[in-house]
């Protein structure tokens, strides 16, 4: 914990860039609204380097192609991509020029990344270099980006804002189509996925403040990117400030043309400008934690552990939505492939059904939407009712693989038995729904699923059980506990 700096209770600061820690600290840094999940690596890091720089959508799955082949989050294309150069030197503090000062934090209380860096480039000229990034709370589909030069010396700049597809999740990747439309103000990319052929539409608008003159160019140097250029050059103590506002929607929650709603959503927010945006945020953050907040007295370290756990899980969790809920890594990055586990129901709401019991009540109604598909994985294996996916995703369909492991010698497959024999989480979630219902008081609950839900995991049990005669009494065989083992 000595690379961090705790303060105010609030603020996680990162004092040293260890670029081969880039993937565990872009965890650590990560930012979502329930929506989306953000990964808090560096802008200027390409989107290629694989498990660094991260977009996803809560409730967007694909089967992707490559060397994996397990359903998952797909990575959107990466929208925060900001690169520059100075006097033809790119801006690569990890790997050229001198690195004079650095912090990365995370402002849990406001739900706000910030960045600041002063390098020397190679030849000798020194800019500093601001961002701030959110994806707000109060519109959803919006993630904005602040990103700030101050040159300390006479420089000529090229900074290149992209929308850039050319993505993937490790060894595997998502997109089978990419239509590029630059229009107006705006960049745009649409993308579509394998299976079941999702659409997804972002678009960056760019608002520009400085007393520079600035040469603007608009491209798509590849099939899979959108791109807009800014030239210009900075004397001493100028300055140069770009606002990236972006917006993303998709065809599995939004109906009809996502330009059009890419469209109106950036209108709006830009009609607000940048500060009230991040206000009404902030006031939407200040309400979640006089709900959840959590206080240690006497201990910063475990003050500071509790409240990144208790801030993550707030990012993730589906305030808005009751067909999604929060997978076993929340929105910050693609392990566990964005599934969702029983974990959830055990662990994760009981914060939520004493503190915000409206996000509990969609956690539980998620388990509603998906109840087809644990009826069928308990059809597929012989037995009535209700047996709920160890790993689930939109349909509720089992994700997990029979043979999940291979034999460290031989390479050979090994069978698992997490699928099949893990009959512990239809118990899970039915005891989840009792427990939300008693502290809550939701009795309308039993007749908006939960009842059904119930009957549903009995009749499972009633038909997986096995009648011992020899002893008189009913046998659950062959199952896997909860530890697995």
């Amino acid at each position: 914990m000595d690379e961090y700096d705790f303060i105010d209770g609030w603020l996680i600061r990162e004092k040293v860039y260890k670029p081969e820690e880039e993937s565990a600290k872009a965890t650590v840094f990560a930012l979502a609204n329930g929506y989306m999940g953000l990964r808090g690596a560096g802008e200027e890091l390409p989107p290629t380097i694989p498990g660094v720089k991260g977009c996803y959508i809560n409730g967007i799955y694909d089967t992707p192609r490559g060397k994996l082949t397990e359903r998952e989050f797909p990575n959107m294309p990466d929208w925060t991509l900001v690169q520059f150069s100075v006097d033809d030197e790119p801006f690569d503090p990890a790997n050229m020029g001198d690195l004079l000062e650095y912090a990365r934090e995370l402002d849990m209380r406001r739900g706000v990344m910030r960045r600041a860096i002063r390098w020397r480039s190679p030849s000798g000229k020194v800019v500093r270099m601001e961002s701030e990034r959110l994806l707000s709370m109060t519109h959803r589909h919006v993630g904005v980006l602040r990103y700030r030069l101050v040159a300390e010396d006479p420089v000529q700049v090229e900074l290149r804002s992209c929308i850039d597809g050319a993505v993937n999740n490790r060894w595997a990747y998502h997109f089978k189509r990419f239509t590029r439309r630059q229009e107006g103000a705006e960049d745009y990319l649409e993308v579509e996925t394998f299976d079941p052929g999702y659409h997804i539409g972002l678009m960056a608008r760019h608002e520009v403040h400085t007393s520079a003159a600035v040469q603007v160019e608009r491209d798509d140097p590849t099939d899979r990117c959108v791109q807009t250029t800014f030239t210009f050059s900075l004397q001493p103590g100028q300055a140069f400030e770009l606002t990236k506002w972006c917006a993303l929607y998709d065809s599995r929650f939004s109906e009809g043309d996502l330009h059009a709603h890419c469209l109106a959503a950036l209108d709006e927010v830009c009609a607000l400008g940048y500060e009230a945006l991040r206000e009404g945020h902030a006031r939407r953050w200040e309400e979640l934690w006089q709900a959840a907040d959590v206080q240690i007295n006497g201990d910063e370290e475990a003050q500071m552990g509790i409240r990144f756990a208790v801030f993550h899980l707030l990012a993730a969790a589906p305030h808005h939505d009751e067909r999604i809920s929060i997978p076993a890594r929340g929105l910050q990055g693609q392990d566990y492939y964005g599934s969702i586990f029983w974990d959830c129901e055990i662990f994760v709401l009981p914060l939520f059904t004493y503190t915000l019991p409206h996000v509990a009540r969609n956690i539980l109604r998620y388990r509603y939407h998906t109840l087809e598909g644990a009826k069928r994985k308990a059809k597929g294996l012989g037995f009535q009712g209700a047996y709920y996916a160890w790993q689930s995703q939109e349909t509720g369909d089992e994700q997990c693989d029979l043979y999940v492991f291979t034999h460290p010698l031989t390479g050979e497959p090994i069978r698992s038995y997490f699928a099949d024999e893990q009959i512990h989480i239809s118990a899970d979630i039915a005891y989840a729904i009792w427990q939300y219902v008693q502290a809550t008081g939701d009795e309308g609950f039993w007749l908006d699923g939960g009842a059904e839900i119930l009957v549903e995991v009995a009749r499972f049990f009633v038909s997986r059980a096995h009648w011992n005669a020899e002893r008189g009494r009913y046998e659950l065989r062959s199952v896997l506990g909860p530890d697995e083992y």
